[in-house]
């Protein structure tokens, strides 16, 4: 899961800018023709397809991805707010704190860790 989410939030900026990208043209030509600055060799006129293409890819990655992100983090609050606990405990008993020395569930955690 850590890699994905590392894969998916290293990659969603540059993703995001090309999708933006697909709305901007260059217009300063004297005959009027519009081309894209991402890509000159399509015109504006051809942009019907690319528009739907880049606002579905939009909704992708741009809403998609952070919603379904927080979605799954929102699922798995349990389990993530008692493995934090857990892994406080656990550095809490690493340094000799003498409150949870005693805590048999802590220190089976910390032979599973280490």
């Amino acid at each position: 899961m850590f890699v994905v989410l590392t894969f998916l939030y290293t990659v969603f900026p540059i993703l995001s800018g090309l999708i933006m990208q697909t709305f901007v043209y260059d217009d300063r030509l004297e005959n009027g023709q519009g081309f894209l600055k991402a890509d000159y060799s399509i015109q504006r006129e051809d942009k019907k397809m690319m528009q739907v293409y880049a606002m579905a890819m939009g909704l992708l990655y741009c809403i998609g991805i952070p919603a379904s992100t927080y979605a799954l983090l929102r699922w798995k609050k349990k389990v993530i707010q008692k493995l934090q606990s857990l892994e406080l405990r656990s550095i809490h008993v690493r340094e000799g704190s003498p409150q949870i020395a005693d805590d048999t569930e802590v220190r089976i955690w910390c032979c599973l860790w280490w």
